[in-house]
């Protein structure tokens, strides 16, 4: 008989979830360790977290790929001012 340990933080709004089998790292799904203990503490709602882009549908995809591009455009910006100053430096 295999025992898995799951460790869990339940901390309002935090909550986290890992186990030893690690198939959350592997293959990006919950394994049935964490939902069990999900089922048990009474948690009806799976973190976004924890369900990966390659299982959303499209839509959601779509929409999460435009909040990713202000980051990307503001990042964008940061570095270029960061090398427009060391470029400042080394002139």
């Amino acid at each position: 008989m295999r025992k898995y340990i799951v460790l869990t933080n339940l901390a309002e709004g935090e909550e986290e979830f890992s186990c030893i089998c690690a198939k959350f790292s592997k293959d990006g799904i919950l394994c049935s360790h964490i939902l069990k203990v999900m089922i048990e503490k009474e948690i009806i709602r799976i973190l976004d977290k924890y369900i990966i882009d390659r299982w959303r549908k499209k839509d959601m995809r779509l929409i999460k790929q435009r909040m990713d591009e202000k980051t990307v455009e503001t990042s964008s910006l940061l570095r270029f001012n960061v090398l427009s100053r060391k470029s400042t430096e080394l002139n």
